[in-house]
């Protein structure tokens, strides 16, 4: 698995809400045409408001453990992102926030530990993952409960249709950072 070189790091919600406020002002600021027109955006543009403190704790319930806390601190300035990397992939709102195993026990069926197309060690992370982020193009955000950073989960960027490894990151909010850095220097380019 591909690692990049982030330090863990773990945000308020105060911070998630200065972070946010800036990723979708800059989003805004670089997007073309062909981006507003992909973005599925809402009444608030790339967000959705927060679904409270109750809704985190049931889903916390529903997935017997509780989030980590850059995920949780997200959570409670927002239900979900879209638009979150330079590809489109979305942060899920809570309500779609699951288990790897549970929504999606018929593709992991489908790839024995023994096939070429994903590593043993990237199905056995997909069969234990909570699932955080996904695009329409076959991406997966998730975060590893086993694997931590202090009490951040380790969290993981993978693409199944391009052959290349899960990209390890200390922290879900270590992962966003990377994802806005992507999207800065593909914007930058353009």
């Amino acid at each position: 698995m591909t690692e990049k070189h982030f330090s863990a790091i773990s945000m308020t919600s105060e911070q998630w809400q200065i972070w946010i406020t800036d990723y979708s002002d800059q989003w805004f600021e670089t997007a073309d045409d062909d981006d507003l027109e992909r973005a599925d955006l809402t009444a608030t543009g790339l967000t959705s408001p927060s679904a409270g403190d109750d809704a985190i704790a049931r889903v916390e319930a529903r997935l017997g453990q509780r989030l980590p806390p850059s995920l949780r601190s997200f959570y409670q300035v927002t239900d979900g992102l879209l638009e979150a990397d330079a590809f489109g992939e979305r942060v899920l709102s809570l309500t779609e926030v699951g288990w790897m195993r549970d929504r999606y026990a018929d593709l992991l069926d489908t790839w024995p530990s023994s096939s070429s197309d994903v590593e043993p060690d990237t199905l056995e992370l997909m069969r234990r993952a909570l699932q955080i982020g996904d695009d329409d193009d076959g991406a997966y955000w998730l975060l590893d409960p086993e694997e931590r950073t202090g009490d951040e989960w380790v969290a993981y960027a993978f693409r199944t249709t391009d052959g290349t490894e899960p990209e390890r990151y200390d922290s879900f909010a270590t992962m966003m950072f990377a994802q806005r850095t992507a999207l800065d220097e593909l914007r930058n380019r353009e």
